[in-house]
């Protein structure tokens, strides 16, 4: 059996076997393996350029936020990748708007920026949500 050869990563300094350039297989995958790995998600997910995704997550439409944006489906369909379909949202307004206790203002804010959500959308939440815990027995 060949032995296959050990190095001395550049990176994170363990000695393993090495996957190119220097590095062990989880250092060079990072490196070099994450944007390709973006790239392949953003055009598998929302069928997007990912200088268009860069684009169009800049900023929050929500509350503003510009260091950490992703898209968001407006009407939860992720088959629909239609261009009107996506709303930039931060993880904390995303989280928002798939809790039924924020959603309003999270909604109340896209519409206000400018975004249209589906009919169907608004009406599954259109009653007040009763967030009094319930005791039994």
């Amino acid at each position: 059996m060949w032995d296959e050869p050990k190095i001395r990563c550049l990176r994170c300094e363990r000695t393993l076997p090495q996957k190119g350039k220097g590095y062990c297989g989880g250092c060079y995958n990072t490196i070099f393996r994450l944007e390709y790995e973006k790239v392949r998600k953003v055009k598998r997910e929302f069928n997007l350029d990912y200088r268009e995704y860069l684009e169009r997550t800049k900023v929050c439409a929500s509350c503003g936020f510009t260091k950490v944006v992703h898209l968001h489906h407006l009407d939860l369909n992720h088959k629909n990748n239609d261009p009107s379909n996506f709303a930039p949202l931060c993880p904390n307004c995303h989280a928002m708007i798939h809790n039924l206790q924020f959603y309003k203002e999270v909604r109340n804010n896209l519409e206000k920026a400018g975004y249209r959500l589906p009919e169907i959308i608004t009406k599954n939440f259109s009653e007040k949500v009763d967030d009094t815990p319930t005791s039994k027995g």
